[in-house]
Order: structure tokens, then sequence, then C-alpha cells
């Protein structure tokens, strides 16, 4: 009986022994003994905001650009929502503004064909040219825009272009050129058709010899 009860102490000490520690802390797993092969899968690495775009800010009467990263997936939405949200503190130092007035938003934002569609909420002031440049110079820096229009209350709106005519077609940077201080795009010309020869003159025919008199 005495042998019995001994045995058994030793299993339940063998049994106690092997199972699971409790540590005060986490502990990390070992990889080459945890079982199942638990690190084996293939998992993604989260994505990082490291998208390059570029901003198009105010300084003195000129719009330059500005580089910033945003959250990926960079849709034309978010960086024109990056734009809405204005200069940093360092850029404001910098001597960099944003004629987008804080009160007006984006209500929505579509692409099409290449023609951005932008739709403005809160237009209930006059919004100066340089806003509407900075939205334009900004969304046509993408490969799949090429011109903006914008809407509101349900329409579409005419904007100032940069020589302060109104238009409520597509603008692109062309229309903004001399607020981005860059040539204006401007078709090559076809070279001029060289003037065709002159036609060639008859030659003269030989003169008939004078009749002899016998």
């Amino acid at each position: 009986m005495k042998r019995l009860l001994l045995a058994l102490l030793a299993a339940v000490a063998l049994v106690a022994g092997c199972g699971v520690p409790e540590d005060d802390a986490p502990t990390a797993l070992d990889r080459d003994s945890a079982p199942f092969r638990v690190f084996d899968r293939d998992v993604a690495p989260p994505q990082q905001g490291d998208l390059a775009v570029e901003l198009w800010f105010v300084r003195g009467d000129r719009l330059v650009p500005v580089a910033r990263a945003v959250e990926l997936p960079g849709t034309p939405r978010r960086v024109l929502s990056t734009l809405f949200d204005g200069v940093t503190e360092t850029e404001r130092r910098a001597g960099l503004s944003s004629s987008i007035p804080t009160a007006v938003s984006i209500e929505g934002l579509e692409v099409k064909d290449g023609i951005a569609v932008v739709t403005l909420e809160g237009l209930n002031e006059q919004v100066q040219v340089q806003a509407f440049a900075q939205i334009v110079a900004t969304l046509t820096g993408r490969p799949e825009i090429d011109g903006v229009r914008f809407r509101a209350n349900g329409r579409d709106i005419q904007v100032p272009r940069g020589d302060s005519s109104l238009t409520e077609a597509p603008v692109d940077r062309d229309d903004y050129s001399e607020l981005l201080g860059v040539a204006r795009r401007t078709p090559t010309p076809a070279p001029a058709a060289e003037p065709a020869p002159p036609p060639a003159e008859p030659a003269a025919s030989p003169a008939e010899p004078a009749p002899t008199t016998p």
C-alpha cells in the first residue's frame, strides 16, 4: 500500500511538472520549438502611408508645389482632402498659405474619362481664383486626370480662370499658367510646306534653215 501511494505521488508530480508555467509578463515564443509550424504562414506586412504627392499652395501671388506623403491608397479624394487640410506649421513659417476657405468642403469627387468632377459644399462666399488653381494644379498632377470640372448645389458652376474669365468647361493647368509660373502648352505648328519648284520652260525648237536660191 505504501509503495502504491508513493507511485501515485510521483505520477502527480510528473504531471504537474509538464503543465504550462505561469509568468508575470508575456514571454516570446521560441520559433524552433513552437508546435504545429505556427510561424510558417505568410502574413502581408501592413501598408504604410508613403505615397508621394504634389500639393499646390500659395506664396505671394504665385502657386508653388509642395511634396507630401498620403496614406495608401492615394485616391484623388484623399489627395484633395490633404490639400483642404491646409499648410503645416513648418510650411506656414516658410511663407506658404492656402486660399481655399475653411468653410468650403468636398462633397464628392468622381473621375471619368480623364475629367475629375469636384462637388463643393459651403460656397457661400466668393472664392478666389487661387483656390481653384490650387485644386486644379493638385488634381491634374495625377496621371489619370487631365482636367477638372466643378459642381455645387446639384449643378455645374462657373469658375474663374487665371485671366479672370469664367467657364463651366473643364479646366487644367494651362488655364492658370499665369499663377503657376509655368509656360502654357501650345500645339507645335506644323512645318511649312516647301514651295513647289517653278515649271520647267519648254526647250526652244531649232530654227529651220532658210531656203536656198538655185
